[in-house]
């Protein structure tokens, strides 16, 4: 089988639909009736808080991958500055093909039932993180000698929702489904402020139901899968 990728003639990511986060906030006040300047600053902090709620999950769309050049005696390697979580890890051959998973340990159970690294090994079978938001390390185990049975390791992860900074032309870099549900949350937590608890409950209602959508098609997970004893 061809591994040749034939180029769309599509731009990716799909964005080219979205609002701007001008005309996002536009639309927030409609559903409160406008308010000047003040009312479009709420309306961006209800849409940055909106944004950073739905960073609580890892999401499909927002999966990237980070190749690993192993290095002699050397286990502990920096993660992309924006990583949130990972969720796989493959070795590669020296063609950069895919060859084996490296499974995932946590540090505790890594502590509580090996905690050793003085042997030193040609091929990693798992891989742990201590702390991703502090360190941003990825940790291969057994420990890593001076050879290597394979080159590299790809560390496929997540990354966060980027919140939007200011009123501009810019876009949130989600599916169009994902933007509707934000803006509906957003519009539901603008509302609860300013409206009546009924007004609030119906916005409310609507856009979890938008957001339930959302989660069912592209929600995704972090790697929490323990090595079987």
């Amino acid at each position: 089988m061809s591994n040749i990728v034939v180029p769309a003639v599509a731009n990716f990511p799909q964005t080219g639909i979205n609002r701007t986060i001008s005309s996002i906030l536009t639309t927030l006040q409609d559903y409160v009736g406008g308010g000047g300047t003040e009312g479009r600053n709420r309306a961006l902090r209800a849409l940055d808080e909106t944004v950073r709620a739905f960073n609580s999950m890892a999401w499909r769309f927002n999966r990237k991958t980070t190749d690993i050049t192993f290095v002699a005696s050397t286990s502990d390697y920096a993660l992309d500055a924006t990583v949130r979580d990972v969720w796989k890890v493959m070795l590669l051959d020296s063609s950069d093909e895919l060859v084996d998973e490296v499974h995932f340990v946590s540090y505790q159970d890594f502590l509580r039932y090996e905690g050793s690294t003085q042997s030193a090994v040609t091929i990693p079978d798992e891989y742990t993180l201590f702390n991703v938001f502090d360190t941003g390390n990825i940790r291969f185990l057994p420990r890593l000698g001076t050879t290597f049975s394979y080159p590299k390791a790809r560390v496929f992860w997540h990354k966060r929702i980027v919140v939007p900074a200011s009123d501009g032309n810019s876009t949130l870099i989600v599916p169009q489904e994902v933007e509707t549900a934000i803006v509906r949350q957003a519009a539901a937590l603008l509302i609860a402020r300013t409206r009546t608890f009924e007004e609030a409950s119906r916005a409310r209602a609507d856009a979890d139901n938008l957001t339930l959508a959302a989660q069912r098609e592209w929600r995704d997970f972090p790697d929490f899968s323990q090595k079987m004893r």
